[in-house]
């Protein structure tokens, strides 16, 4: 019997999304500098690349339950 994967769901997807992105774009934020200011833009680019960081970790993931 196959067993159902559960970090590769669209809602696992769309919750480590989330949680990725805004941890990075709350510290932008509350760091109460300019948005294009050394710190804060690495924040805002990191929480930029949220969506294809976190599909790349799920994809590992998957493939190393399969194994």
């Amino acid at each position: 019997m196959l067993e159902k994967n559960v970090f590769f769901s669209p809602w696992s997807y769309l919750a480590f999304t989330l949680i990725y992105s805004w941890s990075f774009w709350f510290i932008a934020i509350f760091s109460n500098k300019e948005a294009l200011q050394f710190p804060t833009v690495i924040f805002y680019l990191l929480g930029e690349t949220g969506p294809a960081v976190v599909f790349h970790i799920l994809l590992y993931l998957n493939k190393e339950s399969d194994m």
